[in-house]
């Protein structure tokens, strides 16, 4: 199984504001071999340089 994935960063139009931003899209059936399955939330973490994706937990 392969652990790590390399995405295109891509560019969408945001014509409220005229701007681009920068989107990332996520799909594939090897995300539920990591738990992310549809309909249900995931937890987004931030740090400097790196983004973590992790299945929302009851907490």
């Amino acid at each position: 199984m392969k652990n790590q994935r390399k995405l295109k960063v891509h560019e969408r139009k945001n014509s409220k504001w005229d701007e681009s931003i920068p989107e990332i899209l996520l799909k594939g059936k090897w995300l539920s071999q990591y738990g992310i399955v549809a309909g249900e939330y995931v937890d987004v973490v931030c740090e400097e340089g790196k983004i973590t994706i992790t299945p929302k937990t009851d907490d």
